[in-house]
């Protein structure tokens, strides 16, 4: 039976850590126990801190702890990393550093150029998170995955395994989804989010229910699909007899998810454009396929500049929250918008191009809001 010390200081706690070595399986101790039964009462919030080995590769089996312990949040910890610990004192004491990033296709790859300049900045990333490409990008900073690893997975992956070519009948979607479930089973694996070792996190929309949708637990690979799910371009993700779609359709920016998962600063990074596919043609009430197919090959007809289906079904996912780009800014300490119009949505190999502006762009705001902030 715990003493009436403990219980008083259970009552008076504003934050309880419960601190267990990850390689057993989960047992509650007495308090705990009464904790999650009810017959001890406490006032703050709970949170476990799994203690890992350092020859730990990837946790594994987090979310039997969270069923067992009933905590507000987890935290993953290296016995002997240094960097593990003071993230975790960031968290607990509301100044961690989180960086949201965008969709927008090709575009996302600036995203890996910020992350770059943070990294030479010396700036922590504890929490990292976004929608549709942001979210990929993001949750492979999420599996401890370096820049120059980024870049050559998404070779691999955008590149290599040409997505476009994964057509099909158009009555659920142009695409069948086969080729980008093998990319991301590539990148993630069979990961969890509640088993990285940074906090993860990625929307979705709920076409069924027209709700957001934030996913901090189950497999990356599967949530990532759901945030990038472009609606009529690729299938949308079946989930309990809801049909989940591209975060972009409710919320390309994130930001003001951070609030509800930790407290500290957040860097927001849009590589959305204010103003995008334009046409050289005027007046055109009807536009027929077979017309512009004839256009395209005839030598002698006069060019007809028209975006194709999937620029257009994408660019009209994020119509709505770029037209409310000032609002979501507001919930960013630092918003970041890397100049990525040049790059097509759809044109994969400015992989490098787009890193590159990202970081040349970043570096010198980063820097000058690090100084601001640690003057």
């Amino acid at each position: 039976m715990a003493s009436i010390w403990t219980q008083r200081c259970l009552r008076q706690a504003d934050l309880i850590l419960i601190v267990h070595p990850a390689e057993f399986p989960p047992a509650l101790g007495e308090i705990e126990a009464g904790m999650g039964a009810g017959e001890l009462s406490s006032g703050g919030r709970r949170e476990l801190v799994l203690l890992h080995q350092e020859s730990t590769q990837r946790p594994t089996g987090t979310m039997q702890w969270l069923q067992a312990c009933r905590v507000d949040a987890h935290h993953h910890v290296r016995a002997e990393r240094v960097a593990d610990y003071e993230r975790l004192a960031r968290l607990m004491t509301g100044r961690a550093v989180s960086l949201v990033l965008s969709g927008g296709g090709a575009r996302g790859f600036a995203h890996i150029g910020v992350i770059r300049a943070m990294r030479e900045c010396g700036l922590p990333i504890d929490l990292v998170g976004g929608t549709s490409m942001g979210s990929i990008i993001a949750g492979l900073y999420a599996l401890g995955y370096d820049p120059a690893r980024m870049i050559e997975v998404s070779w691999r992956g955008f590149v290599d395994l040409k997505l476009h070519k994964d057509k099909t009948i158009p009555i659920v979607s142009l695409i069948t989804g086969r080729k980008i479930v093998r990319m991301l089973k590539m990148m993630f694996g069979e990961a969890q989010i509640e088993d990285l070792w940074i906090k993860y996190f990625c929307v979705s929309s709920n076409l069924t229910r027209a709700q957001m949708v934030v996913h901090q637990e189950g497999p990356l690979w599967l949530w990532a699909r759901a945030s990038m799910s472009v609606p009529g371009v690729i299938p949308p993700v079946l989930h309990n007899g809801d049909l989940l779609v591209d975060g972009g359709v409710l919320n390309n920016l994130p930001a003001n998810v951070v609030a509800e998962i930790c407290q500290g600063s957040v860097i927001a990074v849009d590589v959305a454009s204010r103003i995008d596919l334009k046409a050289n043609a005027d007046a055109h009430p009807s536009l027929s396929g077979w017309q512009l197919l004839w256009n395209r090959i005839n030598p002698f007809a006069e060019r007809v500049s028209v975006p194709n289906i999937f620029s257009i079904l994408t660019r009209a996912t994020l119509l709505s929250t770029v037209s409310n780009t000032d609002m979501l800014k507001r919930h960013a300490d630092l918003y970041i918008h890397p100049p990525t119009d040049e790059i097509g949505m759809f044109d994969w190999k400015s992989i490098d191009r787009a890193v590159e502006i990202g970081y040349r762009f970043a570096i010198v705001q980063l820097e000058q809001w690090k100084k601001e902030h640690t003057a």
